[in-house]
């Protein structure tokens, strides 16, 4: 389960066009799978970085 904080993550330029053409063409299903593949995916793994860290200390 995520934790409920302030996290930044970074979009490549491919990913930037990739966005960009969903929200030109109203596509809510790339959308979605957007939102899961790439934010989601990195928000989880910047979070489990942090769990990794704390652990050691």
């Amino acid at each position: 389960m995520l934790e409920i904080r302030r996290t930044a993550i970074a979009l490549d330029e491919k990913e930037l066009l990739e966005l960009e053409r969903i929200i030109t063409d109203g596509n809510e299903k790339e959308a979605l799978r957007f939102l899961r593949k790439i934010v989601y995916e990195r928000v989880a793994r910047s979070q489990r970085h942090c769990e990794v860290f704390y652990a050691r200390d």
